[in-house]
């Protein structure tokens, strides 16, 4: 089980999320794309196909501090959130 940040680029946009468990967050993403009930930026972006890339691995402790990295450092396009956030 893979603790991390994450990417997915679709066309030449990109989601960066965090999860505790990417498989499985990756398996939600893909099923809400099909569904058509994820963010309206990926949605309106999605044209058939996405890439899914772990950027990195860490500490669940560390997540938002390294999800926020990556939102700083790669702009998200279809990220509606500016800032993680861990509930």
């Amino acid at each position: 089980m893979k603790t991390g940040i994450y990417k997915i680029t679709i066309e030449d946009q990109i989601y960066v999320g965090s999860s505790k468990q990417i498989e499985y967050r990756w398996k939600q993403h893909k099923l809400y794309i099909k569904k058509g009930i994820c963010n309206y930026k990926i949605r309106k972006a999605y044209k058939g196909s996405a890439l899914f890339e772990v950027l990195e691995e860490c500490e669940c402790s560390l997540l938002e501090e390294r999800e926020q990295y990556y939102i700083d450092k790669l702009k998200p396009t279809l990220n509606i959130a500016t800032e993680a956030y861990r509930a």
